[in-house]
């Protein structure tokens, strides 16, 4: 489950900005997800100093990935920050291993992210070539995307205008 903004915890701060009824909701359904038998993971945003994971029950946890500095944003604000959310949370599953059967997105920002983590991982592995700008660019799609090492190549700028193949 996705849910990028508020403070969702195991024992939330209810009444704290965008700590409310989403928050409630989403924790509310995780477990009723596990009474079904599924182990869920609710999604979230690190801020301030929040652990990187916090233990709902047996089957539930909440895993945190950072974006946008350390300070709490308002979901208004948090729009910018998404691209960093997403590649950091897919940065975390594959560091991890994760496997998912589904996605459960809440508020539009959530439904950005993830989408954003599938299209993006569903672009790059059915690409012939993907032409990367920076080694870290390189190394993102094919370790975090799962894009076939020898379809990514970097491209050099020598001068304005001109480019260069990296030797592949």
């Amino acid at each position: 489950m996705v849910s990028t903004h508020g403070y969702v915890a195991a024992e939330p701060p209810l009444g704290a900005a965008d700590t409310g009824g989403q928050v409630v909701y989403v924790l509310e359904l995780a477990k009723k997800f596990a009474q079904l038998g599924f182990e869920v993971d609710i999604w979230t945003r690190r801020f301030e100093d929040q652990p990187e994971m916090d233990v709902v029950n047996d089957r539930v946890r909440v895993l945190r990935v950072p974006c946008g500095g350390r300070n709490f944003l308002g979901k208004e604000n948090l729009v910018q920050h998404l691209p960093e959310w997403a590649e950091n949370a897919l940065r975390f599953i594959k560091q991890h291993g994760l496997k998912y059967q589904f996605f459960n997105s809440h508020y539009w920002d959530a439904g950005c992210a993830t989408q954003r983590i599938n299209q993006e991982t569903l672009l790059y592995r059915s690409c012939d070539e993907v032409i990367a700008t920076t080694p870290d660019q390189l190394d993102m799609i094919v370790k975090d995307y799962g894009a076939p090492a020898k379809q990514v190549h970097r491209l050099l700028r020598l001068e304005w205008g001109e480019v260069s193949n990296d030797g592949d």
